[in-house]
């Protein structure tokens, strides 16, 4: 789709730091902060091994829209210390836990899910395309968790799974964009200094959809 291509070509330019966007620029602007209460809108947590690239391009992706977003290869020096997990995570607005094979087996990624339900963060559920998930037979078939495997997990994140996740699709890649962007945008608050017309334009560019489940 034209969009993806247009979302690839700039996420190289964004990370090449030659990319002039206004709402990445605005995005980017939680980066250079060193003061407290530095803040983001998003926590990206995934497995790297499942999902390194995928997790880059939602990243670009979030960002190229104004959503200032951690992302733990970007920030690796900030997650070094264990103990200040909660305290990163619940600076954050929303927290992406991006479903993938083996991303309940990491506990790294089990306790920064931890950390969002303790912090009492908004949490969305992205799967990743192409991800299963073991039956009761053990067969890797299921789209989604099953409960046997929900059963092994902390009791305090069983509740997350009852929610309904969003589906990444390749060949309805728009209408992702524009669910993810609903979630993640909902509680966003609008800077002060912007304009009628800029609020309308971000508010039409996170337009729902019901396309995906």
């Amino acid at each position: 789709p034209e969009i993806k291509i247009q979302d690839a070509a700039k996420g190289c330019l964004l990370q090449l730091g030659v990319l002039d966007d206004e709402a990445a620029k605005h995005a980017n602007k939680v980066f250079d902060s060193s003061g407290s209460g530095q803040s983001y809108d998003v926590f990206l947590s995934h497995k790297r091994t499942d999902a390194k690239d995928f997790a880059r391009a939602l990243y670009n992706l979030l960002v190229l829209r104004g959503v200032a977003t951690f992302l733990d290869f970007e920030y690796q020096e900030e997650l070094q210390l264990e103990t200040g997990l909660s305290e990163l995570v619940a600076s954050c607005r929303n927290f992406v836990f991006v479903l993938t094979d083996n991303v309940l087996a990491s506990k790294w990624c089990l306790q920064e899910l931890e950390a969002a339900v303790d912090n009492r963060i908004n949490i969305v559920l992205v799967v990743k395309e192409g991800s299963r998930w073991k039956d009761e037979e053990g067969r890797k078939t299921t789209p989604f968790p099953g409960p046997n495997i929900i059963a092994e997990l902390p009791d305090k994140v069983k509740p997350v799974f009852t929610r309904k996740a969003i589906h990444h699709s390749d060949e309805y890649y728009s209408s992702f964009i524009e669910m993810l962007m609903k979630k993640v945008t909902a509680n966003k608050p609008t800077p002060p200094e912007e304009s009628t017309s800029t609020c309308q334009s971000r508010a039409a560019m996170s337009a729902p959809t019901d396309l995906l489940r």
